[in-house]
This record gives structure tokens, C-alpha cells and sequence, in this order.
């Protein structure tokens, strides 16, 4: 953030706004003004609105990342998410002018796997989708960005709980959701995807419902209720256990926390008891939701399948993988498979869809992950972490563009949690403790 007098950053807002409005004003209605200049009439507006984005993303970071976050679900265009990525690389330099220096490992090797799984997907069996490709380097320049700038726990719970919070209300209001599970159901997403928003809306509500002040009690008990009944509302079996899982880890964060027998012992009993809690908790979803039995017996089925049948090709494709994206048609190309099913596990499919060296690179960096958010966000972005790993076991959010760059999101605020260098201003000051101080 450019250090301003308050003064210049009241002033800078209204330009930004101005600028915002009048572009959005001639794109609906500036028609008749460029009737001489028609290409004026897209390239005018598109103009304004990127120079009001440049200049809110060298004032305040923040914003360029919650853009980057939320354009994937609107306007997923070449165009849309350019623009975004130079938002972001502008708060990314005015963020290295305004420090100096940056934590450099963390963002390195974000890179090095955006690269590798590009790289080798063009050397595997089957060409990986153009956009696939795409949504792997957005998410992971993003992600890199934020382990750059150094967001604060508290930002980056914002910046997710923003975008799940509309996906529970979207859930809650769309009754066809319900029926429909593939494909494009909701904000672009399935109905697995949209129940993992929801399920993170949980998370974020039991993080924030656990916090002192009243209003971010009440805050969190209404994230909370709304992401549980978009959650039911999709049906997804997967989302409910993770969400389960992180909110878990919020009751008992202190003594997970620990460096003794006590904590080993704590994470033990929560392990034991997802494992026999979540035959129950999902047939339960599964009634809420009035999903078919047969149905889910039959697709727990065929996931098992896949699932199987991914290591098989991870064995027989060690170096490349078959295809980043591409699992389900290279099933469909073998006579003892044909499932035209994704491994469903986000695990498995790097190790199948993308070879040996970007399976160990992934696993490696979230398994940091969780010792970095256990250390340093052990109460605020140690759930959300544990929810992604949880989550990552029935539903491969890492070749799902949209939840890919909410996921990295999360996973660099937790690898950079332990040098946050954010100004204090960003800091929503949810509860004064260490996690959220200003001396990192």
C-alpha cells in the first residue's frame, strides 16, 4: 500500500469511483456518443475501468486480489482475467517499492509448480484444455502474489468469506440445484463445487463466531448457518465432512496448537472420530438434501473406480502424467476403463494428470502449509487449510479454475502467516492476539 495522507486517499477513492461510474455509465449508455467511432464505444469504457482497477491496486492490494478472486466467476474472458493479472502485478511492485524486499521461497515455489504442471502437460498423452492451462498459471500467480504482499489472517478470511458467503446465498435461493449435479449448475461451478463454497462459508463462520467481539459473533453464526443450508442445499457429501473437519480444528485449535503429547493426542482423536463420524454426517446430508441412495451408492462406485484406476495411469505415466484436465477422456480411450470420470481427488489426480515431480511438489506445499498455519494462524487459517486437505479427498479443486484461485489464496496466506508485514490498516481487527498483531 502507498503510504497517503488520509486526505489523498479520500480523494483518490472518489477519482477511482468517478472513473469506475462513468466507465460503467457509457458501456450501457455511451452508445450515441461514438456512433462516428464505434470500436470506441467497447474500448472506452474497458479503458476507464482498468485505469480506476491500476490505480485501486497500487493504493490498496487488497482489492486487486478480491477482483482476481471474483473475476473467474463472471467474466472468465482473456481479456477480464489480463486485466486482473495486471492489477495484480501492480499491487505486487508497488508492494516491493513500498518494503524493499520480499519473502522470495514461498512465491518460488508457487512458480516452479505453475511451471512444471504447464510445462509437462504439454509433453503428456492427451493436450491439456487451453483453459485449463490458463486457470493453473492464474490461480498460481495469485497465489504468489498474495505470499508477496503478506496479507494478514484476517484478509484473507475476508477475501474468501466474500465470495462463499454469495455462493451459500446463491445456493440457498437457486431450488434447482438440488436436481441438477453436473455441469455448469451454479456461478459456473457443479453442484460438488458449489458445495465446497458453502462448505468454506462454514469454516470462515465457525472462525469468525469463536473471535471476542459480539458483532463478529454474530457474524460467523450467520455465515455459518447460511453455508450449512447451501451446503445441504447441494448435496455435496465431500464439502459437509470437510467443513466438519475445520470446524473441528477451530473447538480444539489450542490444544492442536501444541508441540507436546497432548497436541499428537488431540489430532489423533479428531482424525478417529471424522473417520467414524463421517459415514453418519454424510448418509445425513444425504436425507437433508433428498439425494436418491441408489444414486449415491452408484457414484461412490464409480469415484472408487477412478480413483483406482488414476494410480494405475500414475504408475504407467510417472515422468508427465496423461494430461493436466484430461484423465476422463484418457479413460475414454482405454477399453478396460471408459469411466470419462477426474480422479475426484486432488491428490491422486496431480500424481495421474500431471507425474511424479508436481504429486510430491503439491503435497509437499500444503503439508507446509499446515505446519505454517499450525505455528503461526493456528485459530483463523489452520481450519481453512485443513478443510482444503480434507475437501481435496472427494473433489480435485486444483483443475477447478474458480476454486483453484480461492485455494491458493488460502494456501499462501498460510505459507507466508509467519512474515504478514500488511499495513495495519488492513487488518480487520477480529480479536487482538498474536495472529493478528502487527509485529510478525
Amino acid at each position: 500500500m502507498i503510504p497517503l495522507s488520509r486526505h489523498m486517499r479520500l480523494t483518490a477513492g472518489l477519482m477511482i469511483g468517478a472513473l469506475v461510474i462513468l466507465g460503467l455509465f457509457l458501456s450501457s449508455r455511451g452508445g450515441p456518443l461514438f456512433t462516428a467511432f464505434p470500436r470506441f464505444a467497447v474500448l472506452t469504457p474497458f479503458a476507464l475501468v482498468s485505469v480506476a482497477g491500476l490505480l485501486a491496486a497500487a493504493l490498496w492490494p487488497v482489492s486487486a486480489v478480491a477482483v482476481a478472486a471474483i473475476v473467474p466467476f463472471y467474466s472468465p474472458d482473456i481479456r477480464s482475467l489480463g486485466t486482473a493479472l495486471g492489477c495484480v502485478s501492480v499491487a505486487v511492485l508497488c508492494t516491493l517499492w513500498r518494503r524493499g524486499r520480499s519473502p522470495w521461497l514461498e512465491p518460488m515455489l508457487l512458480a516452479v509448480l505453475g511451471a512444471v504442471v504447464v510445462l509437462l502437460s504439454y509433453a503428456a498423452p492427451v493436450a491439456a484444455p487451453p483453459t485449463s492451462r490458463l486457470y493453473v498459471v492464474y490461480a498460481v500467480y495469485i497465489g504468489a502474489a498474495v505470499s508477496v504482499i503478506g496479507f494478514r489472517a484476517a484478509t484473507v478470511v475476508a477475501l474468501l468469506g466474500f465470495v462463499s458467503l454469495y455462493a451459500s446465498y446463491r445456493a440457498i435461493t437457486s431450488p434447482s440445484l438440488g436436481g441438477a449435479r453436473s455441469g455448469d449448475v451454479l456461478l459456473g461451478l457443479n453442484a460438488n463445487g458449489v458445495g465446497f463454497l458453502c462448505a468454506l462459508a462454514m469454516v470462515i463462520g465457525a472462525v469468525a463466531a469463536r473471535q471476542q467481539a459480539a458483532r463478529y459473533k454474530l457474524a460467523g453464526t450467520l455465515f455459518l448457518v447460511l453455508g450449512l443450508f447451501g451446503t445441504v442445499q447441494s448435496g455435496s457429501r465431500g464439502a459437509f465432512l470437510a467443513a466438519l473437519a475445520g470446524i473441528a480444528v477451530v473447538v480444539l485449535h489450542r490444544y492442536i496448537a501444541r508441540a507436546d503429547s497432548l497436541g499428537f493426542f488431540t489430532l489423533a482423536v479428531v482424525a478417529v472420530g471424522l473417520y467414524f463420524l463421517s459415514s453418519p454426517a454424510m448418509n445425513w446430508l444425504a436425507r437433508a438434501s433428498g439425494r436418491n441412495t441408489s444414486e449415491i451408492q452408484q457414484n461412490v462406485t464409480e469415484r472408487a473406480g477412478a480413483t483406482q484406476y488414476a494410480l494405475h495411469v500414475a504408475i504407467q505415466h510417472p515422468f508427465s502424467g496423461v494430461g493436466l484436465a484430461s484423465l476422463d477422456e484418457y479413460s475414454l480411450s482405454d477399453p478396460n476403463a471408459s469411466y470419462h470420470l477426474s480422479a475426484h481427488n486432488v491428490f491422486v489426480g496431480r500424481f495421474a494428470e500431471s507425474g511424479v515431480v508436481v504429486g510430491l511438489l503439491f503435497v509437499f506445499l500444503l503439508g507446509l502449509a499446515v505446519v505454517r498455519a499450525r505455528r503461526h494462524s493456528p485459530r483463523v487459517l489452520l481450519p481453512i487449510v485443513v478443510f482444503l486437505f480434507v475437501s481435496g479427498i472427494s473433489l480435485d479443486w486444483f483443475v477447478e479454475g474458480r476454486l483453484g484461485v480461492l485455494a491458493f489464496i488460502a494456501l499462501a496466506g498460510a505459507l507466508a502467516a509467519g512474515h504478514s508485514r500488511e499495513p495495519i490498516s488492513h487488518d480487520l481487527r477480529i480479536d487482538p492476539s498474536p495472529e493478528w498483531s502487527t509485529t510478525h
